[in-house]
């Protein structure tokens, strides 16, 4: 059922260029629809600001300069179907996700909690999502961001190709991609060789999914 209803996305692509159809990041859905994950280079920080807010900035250590199609969301890392806080969007580029494909895959949460792409113009690296959550959801153990972003090759006409990025621990924890070599911080955290050096950004290596909204293949 799943391979059927990628399948069926997958041929609608190119008619939904402007965001993932779902809400939820699921590998096999998106294999299914877009051919197995590359290793884009692209990286995916989480920063504390000192109004309380989080900077979740994107960037990329193989020289992509940028980037087609997001889907981003916060959530416990052993309950991914709890999307928490508000994302604070602004100008055409992004969106936040309709509440319908949410509530068909049981999904909670403000529909401010997940963001996707609008359209398939190329944004600039680095880039940076800010995030906001209450004190209750902030209180909850285990936080990690999960995201997914894809871009075409230059000059390619298609498909584009997709990383799903590490989960990043949002405060403590491990940020480990299981690609590339990692080191330890002072706070013995493993982070990417290319993580600033700062306590507050934890650094993991992030995934990238297909053209346009070849996202309609990849999500639930």
């Amino acid at each position: 059922m799943k391979f059927a209803l990628a399948l069926t996305l997958f041929t609608s692509v190119f008619a939904l260029p402007n965001g993932a159809p779902g809400c939820g990041i699921n590998e096999t859905v998106i294999t299914s629809g877009m051919g197995p994950k590359s290793d884009l280079g692209y990286q995916l920080s989480s920063t504390k600001n000192t109004d309380g807010s989080y900077s979740f900035t994107v960037s990329n250590s193989m020289n992509r300069a940028d980037f087609q199609g997001v889907l981003i969301y916060v959530s416990p890392a052993s309950t991914p179907k709890m999307h928490l806080g508000k994302f604070m969007i602004s100008g055409s580029k992004f969106k936040f996700q309709s509440s319908t494909p949410c509530m068909n895959a049981n999904i909670t949460g403000a529909q401010e909690a997940t963001v996707t792409h609008a359209n398939p113009n190329r944004v600039s690296l680095p880039y940076t999502f800010t995030w906001m959550g209450s004190s209750t959801e902030l209180a909850m153990s285990n936080l990690v961001v999960k995201s997914v972003f894809a871009s075409l090759d230059p000059g390619a006409s298609g498909p584009a190709k997709w990383q799903h990025l590490a989960d990043v621990p949002l405060m403590g924890g491990s940020s480990g991609s299981g690609m590339g070599n990692s080191t330890m911080t002072m706070s013995g955290m493993p982070m990417a060789t290319t993580a600033p050096a700062s306590s507050n950004a934890l650094v993991a290596q992030t995934s990238a999914m297909a053209v346009f909204a070849t996202f309609a293949g990849l999500f639930l």
